[in-house]
This record gives structure tokens, C-alpha cells and sequence, in this order.
């Protein structure tokens, strides 16, 4: 998901004739993305060093969250990670790594499409065509900005409080349920922020009322 945010506002920067710093070969954009890609995924080696004594590895995981639901004794569960070192690695490294190479590529693009939009616009693109990739640009920024905020906010919270000792089931389940809604989040920002999708919603609804009547 992160990385689709780099891909949106890429594509929104390099849609700007003005910018000279865009990629100009599909083969650089296809390297770019590559990296950008495999450079997070490194996280998924975790996987090859997944507990073998799971029953060792379940007691480790009780010293973390003291308090599961239920399922965790009646269910078959599977621990992938319960190594405080490791654990410790990807709260205090890997993810604040991959946080500042996703974000440090978007706030590029973002820093791009804001200087030659706003801040030094060229004489190539007309007063219209401007106007549009403004009010297209800000209602994308709103689009993602939101959503990614209900996100946010969620795992912040279930970090600092892994991280402090103080996790309980309530913050997990609360924090689960806030990242299930960041799709509806996603659509109501879309047809709120972008003139198009609101323009079709509205036809929509009244030929359906028109329809029924």
C-alpha cells in the first residue's frame, strides 16, 4: 500500500512537463520501482527464522501479551516471531528504515509536484491545464493523506505501547478495527474530494430514483 503512494504521486510529478526531474525511460522507472519494492520486502526473511518449537515459542509470546483472546488456547495458532531480539530489530530498525525510504520518495514527489505547480510554473502548460492539475493534486493529497492518517494513528499506538509493555487485547482489537475502515475511508475521501467521482454518484442516484419512480 505504501509503496502504491509513491507510484501516485510519481505518476502525478511526472505528468508535469515542467519537471526536470522526472523519469524520462520507462527502463529508470522500472529499476526505480524495483528497488523501492525489494528493499522493504527484506522483511519477509523473517519468515526463515520462524520458531520450530512452537509450544516454546507460544509461552515467549504469553510473556509479550500476557492477556489473549481465547482462540490463542482453543485454536491452532501459529507464532511466527517471539525472539525479543528480533522483535526489538524490526520495531527499533526495520520499520523506521522502511517508513523513511517510502515516505522520503513520496515527500520528493509531493516537494516536485508543489514547485512547479505552485512555486515556479512554466510557460508550457496553459492557465486551464494548470488549474486542473491543482485541484487535481490537492484532492489526491486529501485522498491519501486521510486515509493513511487512520492508519496512522492505530499502529502509533499499538507500537508505543508494545514498546513501553503496556499493550492490552482492547488497544489491539480497537487498532485492528480502525485499519479495517481505512477502505471505506479511502472511497468517501474519492467521491468527496474528486469532482469527477462525486459528478458520476450524483447521476448515479438519480437515474436509479428516476428508475424506481
Amino acid at each position: 500500500m505504501l509503496i502504491s503512494l509513491v507510484y501516485v504521486f510519481e505518476c502525478r510529478s511526472r505528468s508535469i512537463q515542467e519537471n526536470r526531474l522526472k523519469f524520462e525511460s520507462n527502463s529508470t522507472r522500472i529499476i526505480y520501482y524495483v528497488i523501492i519494492y525489494t528493499l522493504p520486502s527484506l522483511c519477509l526473511l523473517v519468515y526463515f527464522i520462524v520458531p520450530t518449537d512452537q509450544e516454546a515459542a507460544k509461552l515467549d509470546a504469553l510473556r509479550s501479551f500476557p492477556c489473549p483472546t481465547k482462540e490463542f488456547f482453543l485454536e491452532q495458532t501459529f507464532v511466527v516471531l517471539s525472539d525479543p531480539f528480533w522483535l526489538s530489530f524490526i520495531m527499533l530498525f526495520a520499520i523506521p528504515a522502511i517508513t523513511i525510504l517510502i515516505f522520503g520518495n513520496i515527500f520528493f514527489h509531493v516537494s516536485c509536484c508543489i514547485f512547479y505547480l505552485y512555486m515556479a510554473p512554466g510557460a508550457m502548460t496553459s492557465i486551464r491545464t494548470r488549474l486542473i492539475q491543482r485541484r487535481f493534486f490537492i484532492g489526491m493529497f486529501a485522498q491519501t493523506g486521510f486515509p493513511f492518517i487512520v492508519l496512522a494513528i492505530p499502529y502509533s499506538v499499538l507500537g508505543v505501547s508494545i514498546a513501553i509493555g503496556r499493550v492490552s487485547q482492547v488497544i489491539t482489537n480497537i487498532s485492528f478495527i480502525n485499519f479495517g475502515v481505512h477502505g471505506l475511508v479511502e472511497s468517501i475521501c474519492i467521491i468527496t474530494f474528486h469532482h469527477s467521482y462525486r459528478l458520476y454518484i450524483q447521476k448515479w442516484f438519480m437515474k436509479t430514483a428516476i428508475i424506481k419512480n
